[in-house]
């Protein structure tokens, strides 16, 4: 089907919010008590549970308009129209991968799979660069492989990774060596990246923008109360003895977190391990020696 150009201008307008935040701000100042009161109220209609985005979409549907944008965008580049049913196909399969990364997740947990937690990490670092289908596919042969080898004793001092992205994940090999196990890998390319399954509410550019701005993310967009909570949980659910925190040198929005998470940690009885790294020039021997002691005072 041939795609016009023409299309773009028709896209729904987009609420820009930017003026009106201003506005308001102003208005905050302002030394007449009636238009503070509506400024106040105003505001606090913005109550970012379950996030600031969240409500835009629900207000005017802001993401919703603008994902609607960049599939009509894509049409025109491509001459190749984008139905609602190749959505909602495309949300189920990544749904499959969603459900398979879970599984093999639950697996390891209790043991039921040999894959060491480097392996299984690697495996699924891997999976993500593959096309959707390719990925799933060998997600799911790993995940049948891994049952008819058999079970890999579920021990060792039950940690977390927290943090965001990292290039080596020698640092899981190290601690499987030291005695750890990781039960949670919650970095920004382990199950951050994947996340729970999209519902689908019947218009798929709608559940796709509620998802996206509802998902457990990191510091730089969720509010830290919503991922304070999604922390504790994880440390409550797999008993956790430790947390290792690994943030690259400069992400300010972690080194922000980091401290405030340390401490919320500590008051579960789960003690922290802060590695602040730098993958251009990683430093593999001091990062073994911190692990090493962190585990031996665990």
């Amino acid at each position: 089907m041939k795609i016009s150009a023409k299309r773009i201008s028709k896209t729904k307008k987009v609420p820009d919010w930017g003026p009106a935040i201003i506005k308001e701000v102003h208005q905050q100042l302002s030394n007449d008590t009636t238009v503070l009161k509506l400024a106040k109220k105003i505001v606090s209609d913005w109550d970012h549970k379950p996030g600031f985005g969240y409500q835009v979409v629900k207000r005017g549907g802001s993401l919703t308009g603008e994902l609607i944008a960049l599939k009509e965008a894509l049409e025109v580049y491509r001459d190749k129209e984008i139905r609602e049913e190749d959505i909602a196909e495309a949300i189920v399969l990544y749904n499959g991968i969603r459900e398979t990364v879970d599984r093999i997740w639950q697996k390891s947990r209790k043991g039921t799979i040999s894959l060491s937690t480097k392996e299984l990490v690697a495996s699924l670092k891997g999976s993500q660069v593959l096309p959707p289908q390719t990925g799933l596919a060998l997600l799911k042969a790993l995940m049948e492989e891994e049952e008819e080898n058999g079970t890999s004793p579920a021990n060792g001092i039950p940690l977390m990774l927290l943090g965001g992205s990292f290039h080596h994940i020698s640092i899981i090999d190290v601690i499987e060596k030291g005695g750890g196990r990781v039960m949670v890998d919650d970095t920004l390319a382990g199950l951050r990246s994947f996340g729970a399954p999209i519902r689908h509410s019947g218009d798929s550019i709608r559940s796709l923008a509620e998802y996206y701005l509802s998902k457990a993310t990191g510091p730089y967009r969720l509010e830290y109360e919503v991922r304070r909570e999604r922390v504790m949980e994880f440390a409550r659910e797999y008993a956790l003895r430790g947390c290792i925190h690994v943030v690259q040198k400069f992400c300010d929005p972690c080194l922000f977190e980091t401290p405030l998470l340390v401490e919320d940690l500590k008051t579960e009885g789960v003690p922290s391990l802060v590695l602040e790294i730098d993958d251009t020039a990683y430093s593999a021997g001091q990062v073994t020696t911190r692990i090493e002691a962190f585990l031996e005072m665990l």
